[in-house]
């Protein structure tokens, strides 16, 4: 797998005289953003900007797809200011807006900063497929933005074992059968919030 990329842009491009960052902003199935740190850092940058191109890709495009997008509309661009002699006043920002677009995907995005992971080498495409299956929607943000700490305090930790809690509780749940698992009267199933952050605790 990939290693996670520092919160911030994703490469550099040329345009014009100067090399502009390009920030790859991940989207999942329903709009929920999947880089928080990634787009904080955006954020502030994009106030001291002079110019932001955003780019986003078409349907059924996968992630190195999207990414050759990006670069080849910025390559274009700056053929054409280079055949007209223009120039961009001040900085600027190229923003790639990253959807699941795939009938049947099977590229995977780079594990980066601000994304979901469950680890330092963690796969973006399988945590979002974990969201979208067992994560309540109005879960889905604060998974994401819990799930990409470098570490948790007890009620962050809390937090993420309350949305968790129904993976464990799934009857044919392989977490279920774990070591670690709590032991509880009513098995793993029962286990509250406390019970999984303690657990985990143990694992470690």
């Amino acid at each position: 797998m990939n290693d996670p990329l520092p919160a911030g842009p994703y490469e550099m491009l040329s345009l014009g005289e100067r090399k502009v960052p390009l920030y790859v902003i991940p989207f999942d199935k329903d709009g929920v953003l999947q880089a928080p740190k990634t787009a904080e850092r955006l954020v502030a940058d994009a106030a001291g900007a002079d110019t932001v191109i955003v780019i986003s890709h078409g349907w059924n495009t996968d992630f190195n797809g999207a990414l050759g997008f990006y670069r080849a509309t910025i390559s274009q661009l700056n053929a054409t200011m280079r055949g007209q002699q223009a120039t961009l006043p001040g900085t600027t920002i190229v923003v790639g807006i990253s959807w699941p677009s795939e009938l049947l995907s099977e590229a995977k995005a780079p594990a980066m900063a601000g994304a979901p992971s469950a680890g330092d080498d963690a796969d973006v495409s399988a945590l979002t497929t974990l969201a979208h299956d067992l994560i309540a929607p109005a879960d889905r943000a604060a998974f994401y933005e819990l799930a990409q700490q470098d570490s948790l305090d007890n009620d962050q930790a809390l937090a993420l074992a309350r949305i968790l809690a129904p993976l464990y509780a799934a009857p044919d749940s392989d977490l279920q059968a774990g070591a670690d698992a709590p032991d509880s009267a009513g098995g793993a199933g029962d286990a509250d919030a406390a019970d999984l952050v303690a657990a985990w605790r143990a694992a470690q």
